[in-house]
This record gives structure tokens, C-alpha cells and sequence, in this order.
């Protein structure tokens, strides 16, 4: 099918499948009902010609779709990336762990230290459970919890209590939530002695066997 048109047939919408006329060169579809287009209708390379004039169009607008195709490519392709760009991050983490540092570092994608007047405010342990309801916790977020390594020891029960603090307060919110566990500060300038280079895998292995005992608790608390 190289040719189609469908104006003043009354109708209200193209399905997903349009995107599959891999040979439409010339679509027609004007004096309809149309409200959308699919974001398929990007797919159909072949497509040349596009008349879509006096529908009720908003997505993509009616002014836009009156220009062709080439104009509703455009805002399909602006979409997608905006989508992308709205990626959700949620950086937790004890004061002075690293967190404004990491943030610095991922944007502007060059190693950042963060000096110690620029440091923000860390939350006392008392206060978490009262921000945990004003978290952005969602299923399309990514939590990195920042861990300073320097504070623990190979066998610091220390660790588990805090790290199944943070846990306790995401997984309460969303239980699929995706977690990622960041290391600072594993070799310091400023300390003169190194720190055994597997210290860092055993905690995280410790850290997987926090989540798991979190989601037990929180799966066991849901039943009784």
C-alpha cells in the first residue's frame, strides 16, 4: 500500500499499527475527528506526503500537523528526548558521604570535591521516617545510596543498621525500587595507610543481604 486516503470518513483514530505501512508514501486523512496521532507514525520512513487538515488534533497540535511530516517527526523526536531527559535520580546517603560531590561529578562529567563550605546539611537519623512520605520515590527512579567507606569496618554492625535504615524507608514507598549502592571515599589522599582492596565487595555483598532481610520484614509485617 503506497496510497491511502481516508478524509471525511469521520475518523477518530489511527492505530498503533500504522507504523507497520513500511511502503505509505501518501497518507490523507483531512475533514476527520482525529484528537492524536501514534508516535509510530515516525516509523513509516517511506511517508512523503501527509494531509491532515481540520481535525481536532492536540497531540501533536493541530498547527504542527498542518505543516507535514517532516514538522510532526520533529515533535515526536523533541518528545522522546524530553521523556529521556525526565529520568528520575534519588541520591541518599549519611552527611558528608560524598552525595553533593557524586551529583557534581555525574553532571558535569569531570571528577568534583566538593570544598567543606559548599558540604549540605545532612539529616539526623531521628528525622528520616518524617521525610520519607516527602521522598520522590518512584518506580522510574533510581536510588544511589552513598556510602562512605572510611566509617565502617570489614565487620561493622554499624553498617547493616544503617544501611537498612535507608532501606527500610525506599522499599516502604516502592517495593521494586532499583538501588544503587556508591562507594566514597575508598582511597583518601589524605590517609596514609590503604584499606584492603576486597572491603569494598564484602560490604556490598552485606548490603545485598540487608535488602533481602528488609524485604522479608517488610513481606512478613504485610501479612500479620
Amino acid at each position: 500500500l503506497e496510497e491511502l486516503d481516508l478524509s471525511q470518513c469521520g475518523l477518530t483514530r489511527l492505530p498503533a499499527s500504522f507504523g507497520h505501512l513500511g511502503n505509505l508514501r501518501s497518507f490523507k486523512a483531512s475533514h476527520c475527528q482525529l484528537i492524536s496521532l501514534p508516535s509510530s507514525i515516525v516509523d513509516v520512513k517511506s511517508l512523503l506526503r501527509l494531509l491532515l487538515h481540520n481535525n481536532v488534533l492536540n497531540n501533536p497540535p493541530q498547527a504542527i500537523c498542518d505543516q507535514g511530516i517532516d514538522e510532526i517527526r520533529a515533535f515526536f523526536s523533541f518528545e522522546r528526548t524530553k521523556a529521556l531527559k525526565r529520568f528520575k535520580i534519588l541520591v541518599l546517603g549519611e552527611a558528608f558521604s560524598g552525595k553533593t560531590s557524586l551529583i557534581k561529578t555525574m553532571i558535569g562529567n569531570l571528577p568534583f570535591l566538593t570544598g567543606m563550605d559548599d558540604r549540605t546539611v545532612g539529616v539526623e537519623e531521628h528525622d528520616l521516617h518524617l521525610l520519607s512520605n516527602q521522598l520522590f520515590v518512584s518506580e522510574s527512579a533510581l536510588i544511589i545510596l552513598v556510602i562512605d567507606i572510611n566509617n565502617y569496618g570489614d565487620y561493622s554492625d554499624s553498617f547493616d543498621q544503617n544501611i537498612k535504615k535507608y532501606l527500610e524507608i525506599v522499599f516502604d514507598r516502592i517495593r521494586k525500587s532499583y538501588i544503587l549502592c556508591v562507594f566514597t571515599k575508598v582511597d583518601p589522599p589524605s590517609r596514609k595507610r590503604t584499606r584492603p582492596s576486597g572491603i569494598s565487595i564484602n560490604l556490598l555483598e552485606r548490603a545485598q543481604f540487608c535488602e533481602q532481610d528488609v524485604l522479608c520484614k517488610l513481606q512478613n509485617r504485610e501479612i500479620l
